[in-house]
Formats: structure tokens, C-alpha cells, sequence
């Protein structure tokens, strides 16, 4: 009788409600929210959530999803990070706070993102398994400041020595000329640094959330690709040397892995993940978009 009026002779389906406007079961199941999506009262219906960005790497859309080994969200609650407090992962390893001084989750690109400050700050997460001749790095950034030459966010270690690193520098490729700042690779190794185009990264970039991306592939020519903001960026230095070396710790935060303040940084990190193969440009996209 629920399904099924009869009126007037005429037997016909009852209508149902299409509009999830009281979260009830007559609706779409009673679900409180969704994400990517918002109620418009106005209109009386769901549209696209244009104010806030509410999307992770999942699993549906994803490109390579099966070779995302690590990722770290950092969505937590928001406020500061104790030394010692763990810092869960959503793919692989969770990691620790350490070096603390001002560490602390605070609003970030999705959800919530991790704060950091110069020469402190960091989570160190054990890695069993890094990527080795072909990996993606990929991580949103918003930098304060600039620190002396090289800022490093991301880094790693292997009984405290240091091993690799993401980091954006105006020593090497730049000359070290003022505002001509690059995203660069480095590896201790042969070879120990690969970097983008002088000027790709510069002061104007700062203050602001911005899509980084470093793919590396041993076997091919170049190495190494940079993206920034969804756009592949020109190589300097082709076939140099960038493969994770034997590493048992990753560092992501104010102070390079080693301890060395010649490499820290301010500034907030969200979104980091680690795929074992190289993500195409289309695929870079994708996830910028």
C-alpha cells in the first residue's frame, strides 16, 4: 500500500521524494552529507561544493590508485602536535612528532593540513619499503618564507644520515640569483641533484597553496620531471641520479632529516603521496584538478 495508490479505478506507483532536503529515509538514505556536494535551499537541490574542496585520494577516481603505497592526509584535530603524538597514515606507514616546537594541525587545501616551523617541526615516519628506480611524489604546499638558499619539506634519512630530498633552492640551477627559485631533487649518490627550470618557484608563489609533483625514472631520459600546479616544467639536468637510496626514515616538515638547518622551511604540507611508478602528465592533472 505504500508503493501502489489506487484512485479513482486507476491503479498507478506512488511518487517518491527525490529531494534529500530532511535527511530522512524517504530521501537518499538519511545521509547528513556528502562530500564534494552541498544542499541549495534556494533551488531545492544538490550542486557542487564551489566554496570548499572536500575530495582526497580515493580510490574511485585516483590515477594508479594500486600503486599508491604511502599517503598522509594530515587531517586531525586542530591545534598543536605534542612530541611523540602520532600522525596516522591512510596508506602505509603512520609516523611521529618530533623536533616539536610549534607543530600543530591547522586548516589546510583538504580538510586539515600540518603546520611546521623553521628548523623544527616534523613527522618521522619509518619506511620499509620506498619506491626505488621509478616513483611519483605529489603533495600540496603553501611556503611562508624562503629559508637562506635551499628549503626542504620532505626528506630522508638511513641511520640519521642524510639520503634524499624534495626541496626548492636558488644555489644550484638558479646561481643564486634572488627570486629565481626551482623545484629540485636530490639523491646522494653519483649524482646528487636534478632541478626545474630557474624561476619556476619564486617569491610570488609564497603565502599561497600550490600542487607540487616530482616523478623519477631511472631507466629513462630524463630522469626526472617537476610539475607545479598541474603544468609540467622544463628539466636542467637530464639522467642524473634521483632514486630513493636504502632509507629507513621520512622526514615531512620545518628541518631536514639529518638536522641540518641549511634546508628548513615555514609553512603548512597536506595531500602527500608516494606512487611506485611514474604518474603522466594527464594523470598529474587529474590529481591538480
Amino acid at each position: 500500500s505504500s508503493r501502489i495508490d489506487l484512485t479513482g479505478g486507476v491503479v498507478r506507483l506512488t511518487g517518491t521524494d527525490q529531494t534529500d532536503d530532511d535527511d530522512s529515509s524517504s530521501g537518499f538514505g538519511g545521509k547528513t552529507s556528502s562530500e564534494g556536494v552541498q544542499w541549495d535551499g534556494g533551488r531545492s537541490s544538490l550542486r557542487l561544493d564551489g566554496t570548499t574542496t572536500n575530495r582526497g585520494l580515493d580510490s574511485d577516481w585516483t590515477p594508479a590508485y594500486p600503486h599508491l603505497v604511502d599517503y598522509w592526509k594530515f587531517d586531525g584535530t586542530v591545534g598543536s602536535i605534542a612530541s611523540g603524538t602520532a600522525v596516522p597514515a591512510t596508506i602505509g606507514n603512520s609516523g611521529t612528532a618530533a623536533n616539536v616546537t610549534t607543530l600543530s594541525y591547522v586548516s589546510g587545501f583538504l580538510g586539515q593540513s600540518l603546520s611546521f616551523s623553521v628548523n623544527h617541526d616534523d613527522v618521522k615516519i619509518p619506511m620499509s619499503a620506498p619506491a626505488a628506480g621509478a616513483y611519483s611524489v605529489s603533495f600540496w604546499i603553501k611556503l611562508n618564507s624562503f629559508f637562506s638558499s635551499i628549503s626542504a619539506p620532505i626528506s630522508a634519512t638511513s641511520g640519521g644520515v642524510f639520503k634524499w630530498e624534495i626541496y626548492f633552492t636558488n644555489t644550484y640551477m638558479g646561481g643564486g640569483q634572488s627570486g629565481e627559485y626551482e623545484i629540485a631533487l636530490a639523491s646522494v649518490g653519483s649524482v646528487t641533484s636534478s632541478s626545474s627550470s630557474p624561476g619556476t618557484f619564486d617569491p610570488s608563489n609564497l603565502g599561497a597553496w600550490h600542487h607540487v609533483v616530482v616523478t623519477h625514472d631511472s631507466a629513462t631520459s630524463p630522469t626526472t620531471h617537476f610539475y607545479l600546479d598541474g603544468s609540467q616544467l622544463s628539466n636542467d639536468l637530464n639522467g642524473v641520479d634521483g632514486d630513493f637510496p636504502t632509507i629507513d626514515t621520512l622526514w615531512i616538515g620545518g628541518v631536514r632529516g639529518d638536522g641540518n638547518t641549511c634546508c628548513s622551511s615555514s609553512g603548512q604540507i597536506d595531500e602527500v603521496g608516494i606512487w611506485n611508478g611514474v604518474l603522466s602528465p594527464s594523470a598529474v592533472q587529474t590529481i591538480y584538478q
